[in-house]
């Protein structure tokens, strides 16, 4: 067993690669059965005392609820614990809402780096964090794309916990960091929902575009797009945003205050999640 702390009040979940990024989270369950129960509860106050597996932390950190509907501070202590309780006992129904938000004060806090066409020729890329510009706080993730061949296609991807073959509307917004003045040679906004991770450009779907008009650059634009995808037969589904070069030049964009909302359809199961 990897003891991450005794009696975990203010265990970072944030210092080091206790789960990885890959493996989708469903929150409150501990024990991963696909449900919340006492169970769980039992697990997170051992857990607070004695220290948790590998695979728990993130799972715990279910409080507090944020006013835009976000929850979770990157720690596991009490208030996660009686967050799980009143869940349990059916106090909480809301516990954990399915939207998700990252500001990568953490660096890509969960999200891989992806990207598709980048060869003939061979084009350098690289999506990494970045404390260079920040729409809020300090950190960002800068995206460097030498599109040199003139249609690569670099996003950063997560898989989230929801219920399985269930029909979600994935809404994703973001700020993006851009210095593209006018309306000519701009870059594509793209996205992608889906059951497995993104491939190849068949599966993204273009947006808005990257420019500023006549504005002095550098800007900050709020971008924001909506897809409808069902989850595949183990609950799992994929989420990405990035950039389509459309136009053969180096460009260097960052992102910010990315936020995935996780909306089950009228008439599907309930398929709530965080990240």
């Amino acid at each position: 067993m990897l003891r991450l702390t005794p009696l975990a009040v203010g265990l970072s979940l944030l210092a080091g690669s206790a789960y990885a990024a890959s493996v989708p989270v469903r929150y409150g369950d501990l024990n991963a059965d696909a449900k919340v129960t006492l169970a769980d509860v039992q697990q997170c106050l051992r857990g607070l005392v004695l220290g948790f597996e590998p695979s728990a932390p993130e799972a715990a950190d279910v409080a507090p609820l944020h006013a835009d509907g976000t929850f979770g501070d990157g720690r596991v202590d009490l208030q996660d614990l009686v967050r799980l309780l009143r869940h349990v006992g059916g106090v909480d129904q809301g516990a954990f809402p399915g939207v998700y938000g990252t500001g990568f004060e953490q660096g890509l806090e969960g999200w891989e780096p992806g990207g598709t066409d980048l060869t003939d020729p061979v084009v350098e890329w690289s999506i990494t964090p970045s404390s260079e510009a920040a729409f809020a706080g300090t950190g960002s993730a800068r995206f460097f794309l030498d599109n040199m061949n003139d249609a690569g296609k670099i996003w950063l991807q997560r898989p989230f916990a929801v219920q399985p073959n269930t029909r979600y509307r994935a809404t994703v917004s973001f700020n993006l960091r851009s210095t593209d003045i006018g309306d000519m040679n701009l870059w594509k906004v793209i996205g992608f929902a889906g059951p497995s991770a993104p491939g190849d450009n068949s599966t993204l779907q273009r947006f808005e575009e990257t420019g500023i008009g006549e504005q002095q650059p550098p800007v900050w634009l709020s971008r924001s797009f909506a897809i409808e995808s069902a989850s595949g037969p183990d609950g799992v589904l994929w989420v990405a945003a990035g950039l389509w070069g459309t136009f053969e030049v180096a460009r260097t964009y960052y992102m910010d205050g990315l936020r995935v909302s996780l909306e089950p359809l009228p008439g599907e199961p309930n398929g709530g999640t965080k990240g």
